[in-house]
């Protein structure tokens, strides 16, 4: 998965790749480009209690705090607040062509496995751009996946509960 992060004032490309899980935990490969800086950490996710997460990163063991307050993303970590922004490169790319976005209909497919936690939306119901449709698990997160245009949904086909892989078509939205 790549994403883009904005910390602070510093921008970040971030690279996740799953490793095998290690004693029951999810193993990640997490890289993290600045310019011409790129580092790479291997982080195991210990644990996680509401927007409280425990990491092993490298060898140092990390609690911090993701929560969001006045529409804006925060990680608190080691008593410091920071703001946080990120996205991933697929949905910048469908905001920033805007009225472009491709026209007929756009399957939206899931990046990794994962459970699907909660359907927001079925088919028949109208979306704007941004707007959540279906809840997905994976990596012991809840990610929501909205809508990367205006549109209808043609077709979703899920159950709560039920398992997908990476590559499996989510929805599809005309």
């Amino acid at each position: 998965m790549k994403l883009q992060a904005r910390l602070a004032k510093e921008t970040f490309e971030i690279s996740i790749e799953l490793l095998p899980e290690l004693d029951g935990c999810q193993q990640l490969e997490v890289t993290l480009r600045n310019g011409e800086l790129e580092q790479r950490y291997y982080v195991v996710l210990l644990g996680r209690q509401n927007d409280r997460w425990t990491l092993r990163l490298d060898n140092a063991i990390e609690d911090f705090v993701i929560s969001r307050a006045e529409g804006r993303s925060w990680v608190d970590w080691k008593n410091q607040l920071f703001p946080i922004e990120i996205s991933d490169y697929r949905r910048r790319s469908v905001r920033q062509t805007g009225s472009q976005a491709p026209e007929g209909e756009l399957a939206f497919k899931a990046q990794m496995p994962g459970k699907i936690v909660r359907m927001l939306k079925s088919a028949g119901d109208r979306v704007e751009a941004g707007e959540g449709v279906v809840v997905v698990e994976a990596m012991k997160m809840q990610n929501e996946i909205a809508a990367p245009r205006k549109g209808e949904i043609v077709s979703c086909d899920l159950e709560e509960g039920a398992s997908v892989s990476a590559g499996d078509i989510l929805f599809t939205i005309g």
